[in-house]
């Protein structure tokens, strides 16, 4: 697991991604490797489609045949951000997290002994609803100051 979390860490996705499948197929009920796997593998898959689907909305072939003009572009991209705007946010937040390797060994430390915490650990890297517990001041507390 620390391997596996240190490859996420550092960015190596693809190194990531061998190790979460060799682990998945050694232990298929192993949630933290599918959850990196899944994490890895398709989150930019799913923003890649919306950005697809909101450029064939802003995007006019016969207008726009010469190029996307800046207003277009910047129509585009404020509803583009106002859908992944905070995902983005949180995920790009979780990532410079993940490098604190002591804060984050000090979690999984907590995880192995609190079910919650694991739970959550291993949801945040794709549950946005997991990430929003994450930021919550109350499990902050709970986590960090009760046993």
């Amino acid at each position: 697991l620390n391997s596996l979390l240190g490859l996420y860490q550092n960015g190596r996705f693809s190194d990531a991604e061998k190790l979460s499948l060799e682990i998945t197929q050694d232990f298929p009920k192993h949630q933290f490797a599918w959850k990196v796997l899944g994490a890895v593998l398709g989150a930019g898959i799913g923003n890649a489609l919306l950005s697809a689907k909101l450029t064939s909305k802003h995007f006019d072939k016969n207008l726009h045949s010469s190029g996307f003009t800046s207003e277009a572009a910047e129509a585009y991209m404020d509803e583009l951000w106002a859908i992944l705007g905070k995902e983005l946010t949180n995920s790009k937040t979780l990532q410079k997290m993940m490098k604190w390797k002591r804060l984050t060994n000090w979690f999984i430390k907590k995880a192995n002994r609190k079910k919650e915490i694991g739970t959550i650990m291993s949801e945040m890297i794709a549950s946005k609803e997991a990430q929003t517990e994450l930021w919550n001041p109350w499990f902050l507390f709970k986590t960090i100051v009760l046993p």
